[in-house]
């Protein structure tokens, strides 16, 4: 198949009456081959980890779309794996079908823009959107913010249509369908608002139609929703907490260079080579030669006023993975300055420069695959040493996690269900990983297994799908045995700590060492002289007696034994789980 596209392709490029359409299409097949390949080799780095392994994990249990946080803008890559699943296939082809489910939906968005609407500048930059600063987020499929930018440039599409139609019914479809994409994007990521602004203002400056009054109406529109679905947000909702005021921006000014976001910032580019800083400022140095000042002046505004909030709003810091997910709006930005400068001279040009910056971004897509098979590997070591014991439930010392390539704590039990059970059910194991200072009830009370609260009715071995997943009912917890001088794991952390790994390379560079060498002599000094492991209290076999006093005042309520009936048929849980589950989450509040 590639190679008749690629042979059939070369015959039809060297054909002057080729027309541009035609190369685009063909090099947008040719990308989507590409990364519909990477998509299914790589599918358990893209589904079985973080909030991937979460939904993934999810899917199955309740044969149902999965909308956290009411962004329900992710059904659309559900719909394939969902029905695969109800249809009873294995568990590596639904996550094969999971993770190619994403780069169809954007294959179909280019066949819109490219076929539908016949935009061969809209097809380059959805191309060049989706390569040129993906590197971790290609493989944190199941970003939201990452989908919506995609549908952001569909709308850029249909904006451009609406400009260039002279027909009123016309103007007024394109209107409606932009619009009503536009306002969508609200239920994918909030913070999609800042692209579609950019949008709506590329489109007035660059098709100069400050006239046309139904490009401020799709815009006002837009405003407006998004504005009162912010406002209606719960106030200790996940998106209402991310949001920081104008008092945090202020505060946070002044150490600007300093935060944690702006050190990612840095070291992003430094990873690049500074090859797209690099573009950014010919782009830029081009526009204004061109004397294209507004254009110019709507980047340079756009670029610093999108770096400032992102760094700002993840003052406190987050993972590369989180910073990357924003991060991605670079290539988008240059794709649409590329748009107002080469892609508006001669043909080969604007095929030459594409077809390089597609390699380029490809090539680093590919190669970001490190972390999330380091990852990948180290669930599948995890459950080869489990399924040598009948539990088949663990739990993880953190200082025995390598945090340089996982982040996160919360997702480990999804992510260890998942890939021990590629293999078949009878491989499942799960694992939990403790917090420091944490009380951890070993015993798997009615089948409960560890997890986090939000997952806890999903969480138990009485109601896990078993043509997936079979993890004992009554077998207790097993605590892993701690290293406390586990060399490995230092190593690792040195490895993937910015800071820490500079300050090892100018101590390798003055004594005159391999980096692997001073990482190893710094891990070592690290074990000799840290201090003992912090504890982890464990109650093997014995549950907290405030637990089992509520568990019977909610029993013998009549009321409240009916409310917990219709909570465990919705949750898909056994009576006696949803009584616990209840029991737990009030004891938690009387803690609190």
């Amino acid at each position: 198949m590639i190679y008749f596209v690629l042979f059939y392709g070369f015959m039809d490029l060297i054909n002057k009456k080729t027309t541009f359409e035609h190369w685009v299409f063909y090099v947008g097949v040719l990308f989507f081959i590409y990364i519909g390949f990477l998509s299914l080799y790589f599918y358990l780095e893209r589904t079985t980890s973080f909030d991937s392994a979460a939904f993934a994990f999810e899917l199955i249990q309740t044969k149902k779309f999965v909308t956290p946080l009411n962004r329900w803008g992710s059904i659309f890559s559900q719909i394939i794996p969902l029905w695969l699943i109800k249809k009873g296939v294995s568990l590596s082809l639904f996550l094969k079908a999971y993770s190619f489910s994403f780069v169809l939906i954007n294959f179909i968005i280019f066949l819109i823009i490219n076929l539908g609407l016949k935009n061969k500048n809209a097809s380059i930059v959805f191309l060049l959107t989706n390569c040129l600063s993906f590197r971790n987020t290609f493989y944190f499929s199941v970003s939201e913010y990452a989908q919506a930018l995609s549908l952001a440039i569909l709308v850029y599409a249909l904006l451009e249509q609406l400009v260039n139609q002279q027909d009123r019914l016309k103007q007024i479809l394109y209107l409606f369908i932009s619009t009503l994409i536009a306002c969508m994007l609200f239920y994918y990521n909030q913070l999609i608002i800042v692209p579609l602004v950019f949008i709506y203002s590329y489109i007035i400056i660059e098709k100069n139609a400050f006239k046309n009054p139904f490009i401020y109406v799709g815009f006002i529109i837009t405003i407006t929703w998004f504005g009162i679905n912010l406002m209606m947000l719960p106030k200790d909702g996940y998106e209402k907490t991310k949001m920081v005021g104008i008092d945090v921006f202020i505060e946070q000014i002044p150490g600007f260079f300093y935060l944690p976001s702006w050190e990612y910032l840095i070291f992003f580019w430094e990873r690049e080579f500074y090859i797209l800083p690099t573009i950014i400022l010919v782009l830029l140095i081009t526009l204004f030669v061109n004397k294209k000042i507004l254009s110019f002046f709507l980047f340079i505004g756009f670029i610093v006023g999108y770096l400032i909030l992102i760094t700002i709003t993840y003052y406190k810091g987050a993972s590369e993975n989180m910073y990357e997910q924003y991060f991605i709006v670079l290539g988008f930005i240059i794709a649409f300055m590329l748009n107002s400068t080469v892609l508006k001279t001669t043909k080969i040009k604007s095929i030459t420069t594409t077809i390089l910056l597609l390699i380029y971004g490809g090539y680093f897509i590919y190669n970001a695959h490190i972390y999330p098979t380091k990852r990948v590997n180290y669930l599948t070591l995890l459950s080869k040493n489990g399924n040598k014991y009948t539990n088949k439930k663990f739990i993880i010392h953190p200082d025995d996690f390598p945090w340089g390539y996982s982040w996160v704590r919360w997702a480990l039990p999804a992510e260890t269900l998942l890939v021990s059970s590629i293999k078949g059910p009878n491989n499942s194991i799960t694992c939990y990983l403790a917090e420091y200072g944490e009380k951890i009830d070993v015993s798997s009370n009615n089948g409960q297994l560890l997890g986090a609260n939000w997952m806890k009715h999903l969480l138990n071995a009485n109601n896990l799908d078993s043509n997936y997943f079979k993890i004992p009912k009554n077998s207790n917890y097993l605590i892993t045995n701690r290293i406390d001088k586990n060399i490995f794991f230092v190593k690792e952390t040195i490895r993937h700590n910015r800071q820490w790994l500079n300050e090892v390379q100018k101590q390798a560079n003055e004594n005159n060492q391999t980096l692997e060498k001073q990482i190893h002599n710094n891990a070592q000094y690290n074990i000799e002289t840290r201090p003992p492991s912090q504890k982890i209290d464990f109650i093997i076999g014995k549950k907290d007696l405030r637990l089992t006093k509520i568990e019977n005042e909610i029993k013998s309520n009549s009321d409240w034994m009916e409310t917990i009936k219709l909570k465990a048929k919705e949750r898909g849980v056994s009576v006696e789980s949803m009584v616990t589950l209840d029991a737990q989450y009030l004891l938690s509040q009387q803690k609190e």
